[in-house]
């Protein structure tokens, strides 16, 4: 018994050293020189960089009303940085943001915005998603001020489509 117990310490010991050993070589002072070293490849921040409309994104607001979206009374933001990646297929709405004359500039896929997560499985018939009845969404477009109309298409694959170049408009305006 007494045998085993000092193997076991003779296995930790050497384990307890090259773990301590390892901390050792990395230092608060090598941390800097590392931070030093990144910071002068980096250019300062410039605010400037996000008014390239290249570099920016637009959200448009929806209600939830019944189960229903409707545009919200809500004008549009442009945010600074691109938009998130959106896969063009694989969720359960598609997005379609289409220009005055009906042609389409873009598209991309997400989940359903309209379901929430619960846990009130009797609500969700044993689902752990419902719809929202009531609430708020955000979609998402680049920043393209010749958006017209917004088609979101959903599981139902019925397609809704909102004229949304006014609400552009008015965001923008707002913004400057």
């Amino acid at each position: 018994m007494k045998k085993r117990k000092i193997n076991q310490l003779l296995l930790i010991i050497p384990a307890m050293l090259l773990f301590f050993h390892g901390c050792e070589g990395y230092s608060e002072y090598k941390h800097e020189e590392e931070r030093t070293k990144v910071e002068t490849k980096t250019p300062a921040f410039n605010p400037e960089y996000f008014k390239d409309k290249n570099r920016q994104h637009i959200a448009v607001f929806f209600d939830i009303v019944n189960k229903k979206l409707q545009i919200s009374s809500q004008p549009v933001q442009v945010r600074p940085g691109k938009m998130p990646y959106r896969p063009k297929a694989g969720g359960a709405v598609t997005v379609v943001y289409k220009d005055s004359e009906g042609k389409e500039l873009g598209r991309y896929s997400t989940a359903d915005p309209m379901l929430a997560r619960s846990c009130d499985l009797e609500a969700g018939k044993g689902k752990h998603e419902k719809l929202i009845e009531k609430g708020a969404i955000e979609i998402l477009l680049p920043y393209d001020t010749r958006i017209a109309t917004l088609e979101i298409t959903g599981a139902d694959k019925k397609p809704r489509s909102f004229p949304i170049s006014q609400k552009i408009k008015e965001g923008l305006r707002k913004r400057d």
